[in-house]
């Protein structure tokens, strides 16, 4: 591979092992051949820089296509569950059963990643122009510019008035005020905000949240296309295949190490008293995906990328009066799906 790249000036690599299907049970070699040779590609182009890379990525990262219900209400990760499959019920419907209309699908729709070879051509973009970016718990704003330095409009939130300062500053440093806002707020305000976000950066906070949960479940709600999720961890990393239904006298179960679990800090951690939880691996996963947002990678120790999956939101299908209660809004017309279930 060195040998081809010490005398290019640019490189196109459009060539991948492709097939959604076979890639599904062909794993070891997928991922062989596409994420473990371009690694092997840029790692000859560190020893021998060339003037410009293009790396190709494709149409399966958006999975099924966009949708909308009656109202013109868009869907961007509709999918069929195992359940309609089992009776060839093919249609697409909303978490109320409602059925949708498939509708043309830009580029602009959130990926819905439902394959190794999807996963093996997406990753946190490096041109991010166009992009709108949340830095939630933004500190002095290192996260937020270098997202802006990519390209981004970046939104960068923070509680403590002293880093935001700091923040304000360094952006007139950086001569990057044009690309960059910073508002003292805490994660809980967001849900008042109608404005989303195709990058949520939520890196450092979750831990020191006294309501995880709920700040998921909002958070959750401004994703358009990714978030990059980060936390203190139990040393945890085991994950097993969790039944959907377990009969009362199977609690022992939930004291198997892999069992999705988060434990809870009275005190203090490192002299934190801030330092409320630290779940273990399966534990985020299984949050993360209960609040519509599915693990697609994780490219370090705690940081988890993840992208929007509506099927799996119980926030906003039968658990909705509770969401609604629990940030002050009107629940009751909404209740009835949560009496059902």
């Amino acid at each position: 591979m060195e040998d081809l790249v010490k005398e290019t000036d640019a490189i196109f690599h459009l060539a991948a092992l492709v097939g959604v299907g076979q890639s599904m049970y062909e794993i070891k070699e997928y991922t062989d051949v596409n994420n473990v040779v371009t690694a092997t590609l840029l790692e000859a182009v560190i020893k021998h820089p060339v003037k410009k890379l293009v790396v190709a990525s494709s149409m399966s990262i958006y999975g099924e296509g966009l949708y909308q219900d009656a109202s013109g209400k868009l869907f961007q990760t509709a999918s069929r569950s195992i359940e309609q499959l089992k009776t060839n019920d093919w249609e697409v419907y909303n978490q109320k059963g409602a059925l949708l209309e498939p509708i043309p699908t830009n580029e602009s729709k959130s990926p819905n990643l439902s394959s190794v070879y999807a996963l093996s051509k997406y990753d946190v973009p490096s041109d991010l122009e166009g992009w709108k970016v949340l830095d939630i718990g933004c500190n002095a704003g290192f996260y937020t510019f270098e997202l802006a330095k990519r390209g981004a409009q970046a939104l960068g939130i923070d509680l403590d008035p002293h880093y935001l300062k700091q923040a304000q500053w360094a952006a007139k440093v950086f001569g990057l005020e044009g690309q960059v806002e910073f508002r003292q707020m805490q994660v809980y305000d967001l849900w008042k905000m109608e404005e989303k976000f195709d990058l949520v950066w939520f890196m450092g906070v979750f831990y020191h949240l006294r309501y995880p949960m709920l700040a998921l479940d909002i958070i959750s709600d401004k994703v358009e296309q990714m978030m990059v999720f980060q936390t203190l961890m139990m040393p945890d990393r085991a994950e097993k295949h969790v039944k959907s239904d377990y009969n009362i006298n199977e609690r022992h179960a939930m004291l198997e190490n892999a069992w999705p679990k988060m434990a809870f800090i009275e005190e203090r951690l490192a002299g934190d008293p801030t330092n409320w939880w630290a779940p273990n691996q399966a534990g985020i996963k299984a949050m993360l995906r209960t609040c519509g947002l599915q693990t697609i990678s994780s490219p370090v120790d705690e940081t988890f990328i993840c992208v929007p999956d509506d099927r799996l939101h119980v926030a906003r299908s039968w658990n909705e009066s509770e969401f609604l209660s629990a940030t002050g809004q009107e629940w009751r017309q909404q209740l009835e799906f949560k009496v059902q279930k």
